[in-house]
């Protein structure tokens, strides 16, 4: 192998190293919830295309458009935040994680599913 095609080699893996790294999966803490989702109203796609919006007020009420329309509670929780609404699945609280994966923002399911949160407002 010639010199220039060393040098092109490494640089190469060098770019896809940074690349890789600046596109892993980046989980939120606590804090970085709640300053990011906090009296937003969030555009959100569930796993099926389905669009739906929601809103976490910084007084940890919270109202959704989901299943026509609900309201409820949430917290922070040790690795992200908790959610329990009255209608939908009957005040039983579920807990979710948030990562950034490059520019797309996701809400971690318990099971692994994500729900893209398309939009900020």
């Amino acid at each position: 192998m010639k010199k220039n095609q060393i040098v092109n080699a490494v640089t190469f893996f060098a770019l896809l190293n940074f690349i890789g790294h600046s596109f892993a999966e980046e989980n939120y803490n606590p804090e970085q919830i709640k300053t990011l989702l906090s009296d937003k109203k969030l555009i959100i796609e569930n796993e099926k295309g389905g669009l739906f919006d929601m809103q976490m007020n910084s007084d940890f009420t919270a109202h959704t458009t989901a299943a026509g329309g609900d309201v409820g509670n949430w917290r922070l929780s040790e690795k992200g935040f908790c959610m329990t609404w009255k209608k939908i699945r009957a005040n039983t609280e579920r807990c979710f994680r948030v990562s950034k994966d490059g520019f797309n923002h996701y809400i971690i399911n318990p099971d692994g599913s994500k729900y893209r949160i398309m939009k900020f407002q």
